[in-house]
């Protein structure tokens, strides 16, 4: 007899997915930010600029983008004033909460921030990756619980029903361990 009990993916097979899918939320969101207006690149306060840039975690390969997209245009960019500007706008970005949001959100780390403010930055940011982590997988044990529930309700062999409760009981304790995990690591963040 077959068992309807759907394998859970390996922790490898989630990273993977999740990986994935970061990568494809990274590349959209650049190119969707990936040019400046002709009124922008003209009225442009670089300075300005490079500390909105700056304090979003954009690193200096930033400028070359702006560059092309004023190009169009035939202005270029004040290298000088954007670069001062995104260094003070990195100085609001490359803090421990600010890593902790980046890497809770899903978002990768870009590597802006300057060596020694890195360090505050990427202790925020593992934690937050972690977290990030955990809650994706305590999405997909939901997801499941409530499939082998919906199952449970309608099977009628009881081998089967036992293999489902089985399945069930291992899933909510990933689940408390996971939850557990998780406060862990929001103790942890109230401490850096």
């Amino acid at each position: 007899m077959r068992d309807n009990v759907p394998e859970w993916p390996s922790t490898t097979q989630r990273c993977s997915a999740i990986r994935a899918l970061a990568v494809l939320v990274c590349t959209l969101a650049v190119a969707g930010c990936a040019s400046l207006s002709e009124s922008e690149c003209r009225g442009g306060d670089w300075y300005a600029i490079g500390i909105e840039d700056g304090a979003g975690g954009a690193n200096a390969a930033r400028l070359a983008t702006h560059r092309d997209a004023c190009a169009k245009y035939a202005v270029e960019p004040d290298a000088e004033q954007y670069e001062a500007g995104r260094k003070d706008g990195l100085m609001h970005y490359c803090t421990v909460e600010r890593g902790f949001e980046t890497g809770r959100s899903g978002n990768s780390y870009s590597g802006a921030c300057p060596a020694g403010r890195d360090i505050e930055f990427l202790r925020g940011y593992e934690l937050g990756r972690r977290y990030y982590t955990i809650d994706g997988e305590l999405e997909h044990i939901d997801d499941d619980l409530r499939t082998y529930q919906g199952q449970l309700s309608v099977e009628n062999d009881d081998q089967q029903r036992q293999r489902l409760v089985s399945v069930m009981r291992q899933l909510q304790i990933d689940r408390w361990r996971l939850e557990s995990e998780r406060r862990d690591l929001d103790w942890q963040f109230e401490r850096l």
